[in-house]
């Protein structure tokens, strides 16, 4: 997407400085396990930190618990090295369980603050839901990690019609909801109901391969469409990175929530009811890079 992006003009010194500058996703998940193939090669140049938040909301988070014992988060992080190859990589651990409960949010809200604080990432993914409204002290670091510029994914929920979309990716959320659809744009059929008044971003995210402990599976599920949601995003900013003459405040607000909707609207068209995300609608072999280019740079208001 990005080879032969050569420049007709000298780079200004700031613009070096920041393409230097790799974009940076926080997964907050089951963890990792290191003895996968694609987790060990990646460990250390792409995947540069990991943190555990497993131990008590009064405890100090541990660097050394990121063990992933049920493959959630390992599907998840294997997705988003394959999906954004350029991007580096934080993991937080917040569940030994495929699944958290309310009273695993102290862990979310730490994990929120340890990527937003500590790591300083562009991009949070969250691969979960919950069957509540909302959550006081997680609507707080949300909204701080909002605030600082930092833009967030999470999965919209697999109960269908059953269930309205989940915590923390619910109606009015800062959240950008991700839905599931299959290879061709289709509906997978686990997705909530696309509300009316708002976005309704969807991307494959029924039956992908992936691997667990040397096994060949199928994945399913929003808590799969939401990596490749983000790193389809991440991908935009890296060509941007590259390709984009602009200065550091334009780069940031590129990268803030609303940059990244509007990078996502123009990757998005409308299928039942739902905004399809492929590159394939900005790739398109109509829009050339410089093309390209124009719109993002509309995007800042260049």
């Amino acid at each position: 997407m990005i080879s032969n992006l050569g420049s007709s003009s000298p780079i200004p010194i700031w613009a070096d400085v920041c393409r230097k500058q790799r974009i940076r996703i926080a997964i907050i998940d089951t963890g990792i396990d290191e003895g996968d193939i694609t987790i060990e090669e990646a460990m250390d140049e792409r995947i540069k930190e990991c943190c555990g938040f497993v131990n008590g909301p009064d405890a100090e988070p541990d660097p050394s618990d990121y063990d992933d014992h049920v493959g959630h988060g390992t599907h998840v992080a294997r997705l988003m090295l394959k999906m954004a190859p350029s991007a580096e990589l934080y993991i937080a651990k917040i569940s030994n369980e495929s699944s958290i409960q309310t009273t695993d949010l102290h862990c979310v809200a730490r994990a929120i603050k340890w990527a937003h604080k500590e790591k300083c990432v562009h991009i949070i993914s969250m691969s979960f839901g919950l069957k509540i409204p909302s959550n006081a002290e997680t609507d707080k670091v949300i909204r701080s990690a909002k605030s600082a510029g930092i833009t967030m994914f999470a999965a919209a929920a697999n109960s269908g019609g059953n269930q309205p979309r989940a915590y923390p990716a619910s109606r009015g959320s800062p959240v950008i909801c991700v839905h599931a659809s299959d290879g061709l744009g289709n509906d997978g059929g686990i997705s909530p109901d696309p509300l009316p008044d708002e976005c309704n971003f969807s991307t494959l995210g029924i039956s992908i391969a992936s691997k667990w402990k040397g096994d060949d599976v199928l994945k399913s599920g929003t808590s799969f469409a939401t990596p490749i949601a983000a790193a389809l995003a991440a991908d935009v900013l890296e060509f941007a990175r590259h390709r984009c003459d602009l200065d550091e405040s334009e780069l940031k607000s590129l990268r803030e929530h609303d940059g990244i909707y509007k990078i996502l609207k123009l990757m998005a068209r409308k299928r039942q009811n739902h905004d399809y995300l492929t590159p394939l609608h900005l790739w398109n072999g109509e829009n050339d890079d410089e093309a390209i280019v124009k719109k993002l740079y509309k995007i800042v208001d260049r």
